[in-house]
């Protein structure tokens, strides 16, 4: 399935929506919180208590969630990475979505049988979807991940570029377009939390203040140039 950067760059274009849609959308200052039932996806609480069609190959792996109306929450992104998709459900009319929480090590270096897992249950949520979704409604975005950019030769700078390109390749073959990375990775120490207004396609990033370049989006083809971006901007700050 892996995907050559020319391949990528050529074959690919972003996702189209229909016109009354709105996309996906970052908001600043403090989620909005009431009385709706979140989902939370708690990955350091683990897989034994999520009996609600919560995909994933037990403790420090990965969770998909269930596909749902619900506000969604991520919390302490560190290294791990986040895929959220968001339609519009067929039957009720009412915007529907998932989000993932997955460990970069898990799905890179856990072996062939661990990529391959987590490969399948990524695809199959993003299939079911787009199958209850209509059409050119769906959205898939990345978030998460921290990375190095005073050493680009770093484990989690590695992982976060291998992870982007994967879950970029998993999104391409199976929606046929370049998914947006709403932001670039956490460049300071700690993780992101993530809040998702399901309803009004918004999403809410908490994590420390950034460099300009990482509050940056881009598509997941581009990780390359932008890495680049990161890097000459700490090295331009490193020399005042």
């Amino acid at each position: 399935m892996k995907e050559t950067p020319e391949q990528r760059s050529s074959a690919f274009e972003s996702v189209q929506l229909r016109e009354d849609i709105t996309p996906i959308e970052r908001q600043l200052g403090e989620f909005p919180e009431d009385e709706d039932e979140l989902l939370w996806i708690d990955f350091e609480a683990g897989p034994e208590f999520e009996d609600d069609g919560t995909k994933h190959d037990g403790p420090n792996t990965y969770l998909i969630s269930p596909i749902t109306e619900q506000k969604l929450f991520s919390d302490k992104n560190i290294n791990c990475t986040a895929v959220l998709g968001i339609g519009r459900s067929r039957e009720t009319g009412k915007e529907v979505a998932f989000i993932s929480h997955q460990n970069p090590e898990y799905f890179l270096k856990g072996g062939p049988e661990a990529t391959k897992k987590f490969t399948n249950d990524l695809t199959d949520t993003l299939k079911e979807l787009q199958q209850r979704s209509e059409q050119k409604t769906v959205e898939v975005v990345i978030l998460g991940g921290n990375y190095e950019p005073s050493d680009i030769s770093a484990k989690k700078s590695r992982e976060y570029t291998e992870s982007i390109e994967v879950l970029g390749d998993i999104v391409r073959h199976t929606l046929g377009y370049d998914p947006s990375v709403l932001t670039g990775p956490n460049l300071r120490d700690g993780g992101t939390d993530i809040n998702v207004d399901t309803q009004t396609r918004k999403i809410w990033i908490t994590r420390d203040d950034q460099p300009t370049g990482s509050e940056a989006s881009y598509l997941a083809r581009q990780v390359a140039e932008a890495e680049r971006k990161w890097v000459a901007e700490d090295e331009s700050s490193g020399t005042q």
